[in-house]
């Protein structure tokens, strides 16, 4: 994985300086008993991609919130951007799948949930690695298309 660093680092417009917070953004829950010399949890990249959900809502409610317009409206945009179809459909685009370390028992095409998790791990390790840094997570998750349109009243 760490191999091909530079092609996911230049898809997502950012550079690492945590390696480790990269790797574990794509460890799978439960693949961390098949890879040697991690500080990586059982539970794979589910912190991160915790981390990573809260950051990208926040993303869209930053977005959302001057724009003026109801709850229902901001709820509506967390469906369309956050939703796990459109953060698996991501992470097959950017083939968040081929730096993925996959659970033993996971077998054949991986799962919509994990590949959703992938994505939102990945934006929680931004926000980590970045020193959480609003505006550098805000720029990546605009270049995975994970960005409202610019909203008016």
């Amino acid at each position: 994985m760490l191999s091909h660093r530079r092609c996911l680092e230049d898809s997502i417009g950012y550079q690492f300086k945590d390696l480790d917070i990269l790797k574990e953004g794509f460890v799978a829950a439960g693949a961390s008993s098949a890879v040697k010399d991690t500080h990586v949890s059982l539970e794979g990249n589910k912190r991160l991609a915790f981390v990573g959900d809260a950051v990208l809502r926040l993303i869209v409610a930053d977005e959302w919130f001057p724009s003026g317009t109801s709850t229902a409206t901001a709820n509506k945009l967390l469906e369309e951007y956050g939703s796990n179809d459109k953060l698996s459909e991501t992470a097959k685009a950017r083939r968040f799948q081929d730096y993925l370390i996959r659970n033993p028992s996971q077998r054949g095409e991986d799962a919509r949930t994990t590949l959703a998790s992938t994505t939102e791990a990945l934006i929680g390790a931004v926000w980590i690695d970045s020193g959480k840094d609003f505006v550098t997570t805000q720029r990546v998750v605009k270049k995975l298309g994970l960005f409202p349109k610019r909203m008016t009243r």
